[in-house]
């Protein structure tokens, strides 16, 4: 079974806690997962699946670049959830608003978590002073956790606007007959707890609820807005006032409160089965890899083809918006994919007139069962995924051609009607890898693609392009994309470019035995391209694994060194004695390949991601000139 990791913060009291996250893990040591908790980043560990729990409104960075870093993790997409960044009904001092208004702190929880970290004093203290210079005897007993009311913003206090730490907002609250309520919404992956309390006061906590029930349909625009955050885990509390969803808070930390834990066993449970939506999907095809994806369809389609995007296996990516009858897909996954080195098959008895290099299957059997340690940068991060998709949903049915067999782009969010096919150079990669239909993926080479000219109105590649020679084969690939894509056809591409000025390896060793290097795949990538003495030359892929193996090696050492999983690091061995090389190509001289016949494509859009080393990991989308 796959094992599961929690980072908390360094101070952070988890198994002391009323948290959800902790009572689920439990549930799911009891269903066979191994779960570890870590206090803090000091130490690296290993995970096949980590939960970012941060109780802090704003996640330090250093916290998300340490979970970012893993091949596979949950809920770093977002990390500020401060009211004012969040919430809808936040209200400037000029902002002309004739109903009432409540007063919160912008950070979570009357921001005591902050103000603990900080060992400053408490800002219910200051809070509670304030309150008692300036609000009424009578609202002078509130509590941190019970917010001040008033009938304006005219009658909000200047020091309150002049606080950063505080947020005025319109009060929006849910009222049936005497009683105010409070609308919950609990997820983790593809399941989900919904449920509505009742108080009598105007602001409603676990503390003084006196009637809790469950509820059916999760809202629809409240799905979006976990889509916008990249939320795989959390709670939402909102309302509905006039007929009009009001979300109040979001929390990837959410607790139980004050409710008795036996109370939400059933749901707690329930939640922990979402786990499997969450788990990397080549561990969860793994069991059932050739059998299951061969298995034929009650309604098969065309060969090749699908008559509309099917809906994808519980892998992460890009969530699509659910229709009402739907379950939406868990976003908040960090689940980064790469096309994997391609030699070109002999598949004629006439020699390619592209420099490729030659097959090696031992090479590809070991690609594709160390497939599930690939992470970023070498894997597509949410974010490249994201940005993908924004462009295929402007298309109509697009006829769409997938370069490689990245799961990740066969799960994007294909619209409506798209004719989806693969073409990849190796057959035991289409067979282990490849999550669609078999009769989808063809074994081919990119530069003689088996389809007619004009045929696709889209081609998607990711970090492929480095896999051919250079300008030889790179030209190639430019004059067959040129053929098959209907005119105003798009060709979009994850690039891995180098950077301007080339790294010295002797200093990339160095960061790699001090422990500054997080993971196998960044130093994969920083290795690769600072050994590349050119484009034209190329790195062999042979040079990086006996480079590192003579001067970091051997690695059980170094595995021990720098805290990786010994299998993490030994994925690397597939590089030994492989006769691929790469070619590294920057930015502008790809831009000139494809731009410098008038009739051929235009460059329209680029995007530099975040994630580390992003910079070296754009995506570019060209468009074929119609003449």
């Amino acid at each position: 079974m796959a094992h599961i990791g929690i980072l908390v913060h360094e101070q952070d009291r988890f198994q002391e806690e009323t948290y959800f996250l902790r009572h689920i893990s439990q549930v799911w040591r009891e269903m066979g997962f191994s779960v570890s908790v870590h206090n803090g980043i000091a130490e690296r560990f290993a995970a096949d699946l980590l939960f970012l729990h941060v109780d802090l409104t704003v996640i330090p960075l250093d916290y998300l670049a340490f979970a970012r870093a893993f091949p596979h993790s949950v809920n770093t997409s977002t990390g500020d959830i401060r009211k004012s960044q969040i919430s809808p009904n936040v209200l400037e001092r000029s902002d002309l608003f004739g109903g009432r208004v409540i007063i919160k702190t912008d950070n979570n929880c009357g921001g005591y978590k902050e103000a603990n970290l900080a060992a400053q004093q408490s800002l219910g203290g200051r809070w509670q002073r304030w309150l008692d210079d300036k609000l009424p005897w009578r609202m002078r007993a509130q509590t941190l956790y019970t917010y001040p009311i008033l009938k304006a913003t005219s009658k909000v206090p200047r020091k309150v606007w002049d606080n950063p730490q505080f947020v005025v907002e319109k009060f929006r609250p849910e009222k049936q007959d005497d009683l105010y309520a409070l609308r919950t919404w609990v997820f983790l992956g593809d399941r989900e707890t919904h449920s509505i309390c009742y108080a009598k006061e105007p602001v409603v906590k676990s503390s003084n609820v006196i009637r809790r029930e469950e509820l059916g349909d999760v809202p629809q625009e409240l799905r979006r807005r976990r889509d916008e955050l990249g939320f795989a885990f959390g709670k939402f509390d909102y309302a509905i006032n006039k007929g009009e969803v009001v979300l109040f808070d979001v929390n990837p930390t959410p607790t139980l409160g004050a409710f008795a834990t036996e109370e939400f066993m059933p749901g707690i449970r329930k939640l922990a089965e979402g786990i499997h939506s969450l788990l990397p999907g080549d561990i969860q095809r793994a069991a059932a890899a050739l059998a299951a994806r061969r298995a034929p369809s009650p309604l098969p389609p065309p060969a090749g083809t699908v008559a509309s995007a099917p809906p994808p296996p519980p892998a992460p990516g890009p969530a699509p918006q659910a229709e009402p009858s739907q379950t939406p897909q868990p976003p908040g996954m960090s689940m980064p994919a790469i096309a994997p080195e391609y030699p070109a098959p002999d598949r004629s008895a006439t020699p390619s007139p592209v420099p490729v290099a030659p097959g090696d299957p031992g090479y590809w059997d070991k690609i594709a069962a160390n497939w599930r340690l690939v992470g970023p940068p070498l894997r597509p991060a949410k974010e490249d995924l994201n940005f993908v998709t924004a462009e295929l949903q402007k298309m109509l049915r697009p006829r769409a051609l997938i370069l490689g067999v990245t799961p990740e782009l066969y799960d994007l969010a294909w619209p409506y009607g798209t004719e989806l096919q693969a073409v990849d150079h190796n057959q035991i990669m289409i067979d282990t890898i490849w999550p669609g239909p078999a009769d989808s993926a063809r074994c081919g080479e990119w530069t003689a693609l088996p389809f007619e000219d004009g045929s696709k109105d889209v081609v998607v590649c990711d970090g492929g392009f480095h896999l051919l020679s250079y300008p030889d084969g790179q030209q190639a690939l430019v004059r067959e994309l040129h053929r098959v894509l209907a005119p105003e056809g798009l060709f979009i591409v994850r690039l891995f470019t180098p950077p301007v000025d080339r790294e010295d390896t002797v200093f990339i060793i160095a960061d790699l035995v001090q422990g500054k290097i997080p993971n196998l795949n960044l130093l994969k990538l920083r290795l690769a391209m600072a050994m590349q003495p050119d484009p034209v030359a190329g790195v062999a892929v042979h040079d990086i694994w006996e480079k590192l193996n003579r001067d970091a090696g051997p690695w059980k050492n170094l595995a021990a060194l720098v805290n990786w999983p010994l299998e993490h690091l030994e994925a690397i061995d597939a590089y030994q004695d492989s006769p691929n090389r790469y070619h590294f190509v920057d930015t502008e001289q790809i831009k000139r390949i494809f731009t410098r016949d008038p009739g051929g494509f235009e460059h329209t859009v680029s995007h530099v991601p975040v994630y580390p080393l992003g910079e070296r990991c754009p995506t570019l989308i060209f468009r074929k000139n119609i003449s």
